[in-house]
């Protein structure tokens, strides 16, 4: 029978002098999450929504293991243009300044609602290596099949 001694350095048998060195594994990488939520009014409803949105992606950011939430972007304003949706902007800011590698939203139509400025703000966050994640229609823009998909989802959503 063997005995065995722990130790700092690693694990030694008595007997045949057998050190084992415990290697710890490396840190995984985190990508780092913005959400981004949006209604159109300041209705009971629609708060009621907006806190919806924020609870339910804030649970699936906290259950995908690469995942680090870094901020919530609120805005309580019509999706019709991204001009005075302060959220929205500083949003794009900050991808631009590398703090985000991912963009969480409910859907395409809580994202933006114009198709041009909606299909801008793509592209420009694509330049930035940023990839959004549409729940609701389980698209990502990482796929490269996901362009036509946005495009046509964003015309019915403007209409």
């Amino acid at each position: 029978m063997h005995s065995i001694v722990f130790s700092q350095s690693g694990v030694k048998t008595m007997t045949n002098e057998l050190k084992v060195t415990v290697i710890p594994p490396s840190p995984r990488y985190m990508r780092r999450v913005g959400i981004y939520c949006r209604v159109s009014t300041r209705s009971q409803e629609q708060l009621d929504s907006l806190a919806s949105q924020v609870s339910y992606l804030t649970q699936k950011v906290a259950a995908t293991l690469d995942w680090l939430l870094i901020d919530i972007y609120l805005d309580i304003k019509s999706g019709a243009s991204t001009a005075g949706r302060n959220e929205f902007q500083r949003m794009m800011k900050d991808c631009q300044a590398k703090k985000l590698d991912i963009v969480v939203t409910k859907s395409i139509s809580r994202f933006g609602r114009n198709t041009a400025d909606t299909l801008a703000a793509i592209n420009e966050l694509r330049l930035y290596g940023v990839e959004i994640c549409f729940d609701q229609e389980d698209i990502r823009t990482k796929d490269p099949c996901s362009s036509l998909m946005i495009s046509i989802m964003e015309g019915v959503a403007q209409e």
